[in-house]
């Protein structure tokens, strides 16, 4: 089996970005990432929907050859601000953060099939719908709710010994 191209952080990055810019329920301004300095104020200024982009871990799985697969556990939350002892409205804006993630989710597995321009890297190309999970969550010294999503994206990396990797 060809070595997948492995999807970097500033890719899927880059690309989370594209798909909440894109998106008539977030649109322009409605993304930000834990890693940025700014991203609680992001957060704080923004009305409409925003997707908050998490940081991703890794884990590998043996295939018993000179090839791992490498699983990039990814994560976003969808949050719009809420009203404090207003149980309805709030359970009413998880929910609905809940569809736009779910949106969200869909445009991923839209951009896993297809053609792919040459000069343009395939978009979520092992995006796994199965590993898909998600929890209602909150942003309380915000005023914030919404809904976080975690999927995984795998693709295979290379074992294989190089000499030229050492000094020895």
């Amino acid at each position: 089996m060809a070595e997948a191209v492995a999807l970097s952080y500033e890719t899927y990055k880059a690309q989370m970005k594209d798909i909440a810019e894109k998106s008539v329920h977030i649109g322009v301004g409605g993304f930000a990432s834990v890693d940025e300095d700014d991203f609680m104020a992001l957060v704080k200024a923004r009305k409409l929907p925003i997707l908050v982009l998490e940081p991703v871990s890794y884990r590998h799985s043996d295939s018993k050859s000179e090839h791992i697969v490498e699983y990039m556990r990814c994560a976003f939350s969808v949050y719009l601000p809420s009203k404090p002892g207003k149980y309805d409205l709030n359970d009413a804006a998880i929910e609905q953060c809940r569809l736009i993630g779910r949106k969200v989710l869909t445009r991923l597995r839209k951009n896993t099939y297809g053609r792919v321009p040459a000069d343009e890297l395939p978009k979520f190309r092992h995006f796994l719908a199965g590993s898909v999970t998600g929890q209602p969550t909150q942003l309380v010294a915000d005023g914030r709710v919404g809904f976080y999503y975690e999927f995984e994206i795998f693709y295979q990396v290379s074992l294989a010994y190089n000499d030229d990797d050492w000094t020895d």
